[in-house]
């Protein structure tokens, strides 16, 4: 024999409630599967970001030691190394050449690397400078 609960809601009434309880419960399971996804995003964001800090950080490492026949030598560890400066030829003379110094790359562990960021460019500037218009002329 059946208890018959007096409280308890019957026919229709119930199927909302039911209904109401499964839509609740699908949108919990929703919000955590959204949860997990974006910490996996996150993650993969943050380990990209970390291993382009690592990068900067190696190539704002190497000094600049000078400029010879028409190569960047720089210091990567202990040794001195020549590197083709990378620049628009187009754009580059010797009347903006103080302005567009900023734009020269170098190829630095299989990517392009600004000169601007290397350790010591502020106090070699002048003399890349001075370097470049001999190329110039």
């Amino acid at each position: 024999m059946e208890v018959i609960s007096k409280n308890k809601p019957k026919g229709k009434e119930f199927a909302v409630i039911k209904a109401k309880r499964k839509q609740t419960k699908i949108l919990e399971e929703k919000a955590i599967k959204q949860r997990t996804e974006n910490k996996r995003v996150n993650s993969e964001k943050r380990k990209f970001k970390n291993l382009e800090n690592e990068y900067q950080d190696k190539c704002r490492a190497i000094e600049i030691v000078g400029f010879r026949r028409g190569m960047l030598l720089i210091k990567i560890g202990d040794k001195v190394e020549k590197r083709a400066l990378l620049y628009d030829d187009r754009k580059v003379n010797k009347r903006n050449l103080e302005k567009e110094i900023l734009n020269f790359f170098i190829k630095l562990f299989g990517d392009d690397f600004p000169i601007r960021k290397l350790k010591n460019f502020k106090e070699k500037r002048e003399e890349l400078v001075f370097s470049f218009e001999e190329l110039f002329n």
